[in-house]
């Protein structure tokens, strides 16, 4: 295919590179494995790996939302002082907000991620005050924002983080922003029936500034969105959510599938589909003309690979990961909206598989019948909706046959080609973190293409497409291209990736922190008792490295240790 000329379109004369560029994801090092899960609950071991999750990262007693928080803005800054250029680029771009995107807030008078702040500020001071002390002023000169809407918060948060950035360059200033995402899920199997395979927790820190070295935030088109009232997901009035399953199925889908829908859009009504993507990324005129042509053949020869599926311009696709299994029948959903609108051919081929059969909806969408069912609802009460959704035979019947599509050898070559299997690993490892999952995954996707990428390959467009979700339902979508490189890898930073194995719950110790656990943090951290000497009574005399709560008291005050390398704890002394 002869080089093109790269046509820049009018809305991004003069865009400014937006993204990420470091990440942490800050886990706790305690976990139970499915073998320890299936001890425990009696199930076999293969009907609890079957949601993909084969080892749940969860919190001690001296652990929660407050210490994964201050873990990921330690790791942060730990790293940006090492580094003489990124120290640089910090204060050069001081970061102005923190957007915090949780679901597990027990403090409803402010996020917290202030405590968190302020006991990493403590720690550093307490480390060396006359090296941190500038770093601490820097972060006393910032905003906190919670954003809370179930697992979506985080992309609800990246795109308002984008936003400042792009507003202060607007007039001249360089400022950067920071999105932090933590959340424990854990579920009580009397509210949450076969919830407890999929539980989890983490935290995640990321750095949005210009001219990021990870991600660049494709915003100037738009983002995909996608927002409609459904109770199936809910933790009112309560610390564990009421989980209507497989409404809650039917609505990931729906809403994910819709945003994508709203994204494409917003790029066709400037550009054909199939150039938007390729089209967004600016480069200075003198190289444009080559790497267009290097994208056209490149893409020709996926497109000849792959029979000409579309998302063939994409490189990576990332969707909300409550548990892989989930993340995988939505990529199942969007790989038959594709084939039907973009490759008629190949969808015929399949319906005349034996093993595969006629399409119940025979080339309509999925998300056409659904929104067809929801107009037609005729109920007095808003919790009908739920038991009409998960008893529609027609929705069961198309779920039922993508399944048989997700068994063919084309779907798999689709999730190959769009790394999902690399952007689920880590996932499967933590289990779900609600409005972290998302960030876990990118970070998983990142560690495994940087390795594939030397320096300067990123000029070499690597477009993908990042879908936030959460029930209640909400999902955003965005374009980004992904940058990461061998040199760059070091800007992500997951700190299971420096344990010497973990520390593993037994079964007897898991049932324990599980009953406590489900009280949420508030009730079981509040407390006389010191919480680091019952972990060392729950984990055999150890104690999880970092940030532990002794205690924290009714009037939102805290006392804590930091345990260090060699495993002994160091009392945090509050430092402004």
């Amino acid at each position: 295919m002869a080089a093109k000329s790269r046509t820049v379109h009018a809305s991004e004369r003069g865009t400014v590179q937006i993204g990420i560029n470091m990440m942490v994801v800050s886990t706790p090092s305690t976990y139970i494995t499915s073998k320890g899960l299936s001890e425990v609950t009696g199930e076999e071991i293969s009907k609890i790996e079957h949601f993909g999750v084969h080892k749940q990262r969860l919190p001690t007693l001296s652990q929660s939302n407050v210490t994964m928080v201050a873990d990921a803005i330690y790791l942060f800054i730990k790293r940006v002082s090492a580094w003489p250029d990124m120290e640089k680029k910090f204060f050069k771009e001081l970061p102005k907000a923190i957007y915090f995107g949780t679901e597990s807030n027990d403090d409803y008078s402010r996020p917290e991620a202030a405590p968190a702040l302020g006991m990493t500020i403590s720690r550093l001071l307490n480390e060396d005050a006359e090296k941190y002390k500038r770093y601490a002023n820097a972060l006393k000169n910032i905003e906190i924002k919670q954003v809370t809407f179930a697992c979506a918060g985080g992309g609800l948060s990246i795109s308002d983080a984008v936003d400042s950035v792009y507003t202060a360059a607007s007039f001249g200033r360089n400022e950067s922003a920071i999105v932090i995402t933590a959340d424990t899920a854990v579920y009580n199997p009397r509210r949450a029936r076969n919830a407890e395979k999929t539980q989890g927790s983490a935290a995640a820190l990321m750095w949005i500034t210009k001219n990021p070295e990870l991600v660049d935030i494709k915003y100037s088109r738009g983002y995909g969105r996608f927002s409609m009232p459904l109770s199936d997901f809910t933790k009112f009035g309560n610390c564990t959510p009421i989980v209507h399953g497989e409404a809650s199925n039917i609505g990931y889908v729906y809403a994910v599938a819709k945003a994508v829908e709203d994204l494409e859009a917003a790029y066709s009504a400037r550009a054909p589909m199939g150039q938007s993507i390729l089209e967004s990324r600016i480069v200075p005129k003198q190289i444009g003309e080559m790497i267009s042509g290097i994208m056209h053949s490149v893409l020709k020869k996926i497109n000849e690979k792959y029979e000409g599926l579309s998302f063939a311009d994409l490189y990576a696709f990332i969707s909300h990961v409550p548990y892989p299994k989930q993340a995988k029948e939505g990529a199942g959903y969007l790989f038959v909206h594709y084939l039907k609108r973009f490759n008629p051919k190949l969808y015929d081929q399949m319906q005349k598989r034996q093993d595969v059969g006629k399409d119940p909806l025979a080339g309509k969408r999925l998300t056409d019948l659904i929104t067809e069912k929801l107009s037609s609802f005729g109920g007095d009460a808003e919790n009908g909706v739920i038991s009409y959704l998960e008893s529609d035979k027609d929705i069961k019947e198309e779920l039922k046959w993508i399944k048989k599509v997700m068994k063919q050898p084309e779907f798999g070559a689709f999730l190959n080609k769009l790394h999902i299997d690399d952007a689920l690993d880590l996932p499967s490892k933590i289990g779900n973190s609600y409005t972290t999952s998302l960030p876990v995954a990118l970070a998983s996707l990142l560690r495994k293409v940087s390795d594939q990428h030397h320096f300067g390959e990123h000029m070499i467009s690597r477009p993908a497409v990042l879908v936030f979700y959460g029930s209640g339902l909400v999902a955003k979508a965005f374009v980004v291209e992904i940058k990461a490189t061998q040199k760059s890898r070091e800007h992500i930073i997951i700190s299971t990736e420096s344990e010497s194995g973990g520390i593993e719950l037994l079964p007897a110790a898991y049932t324990y922190l599980h009953s406590q656990l489900i009280l949420g943090d508030a009730f079981r951290t509040i407390t006389t008792n010191d919480l680091t000497e019952q972990n060392r009574d729950l984990l055999g005399g150890k104690l999880p490295k970092g940030f532990n709560l002794v205690r924290r008291h009714s009037d939102g005050t805290w006392e804590s240790v930091f345990v260090n390398g060699a495993g002994v704890p160091e009392p945090i002394r509050p430092r402004f």
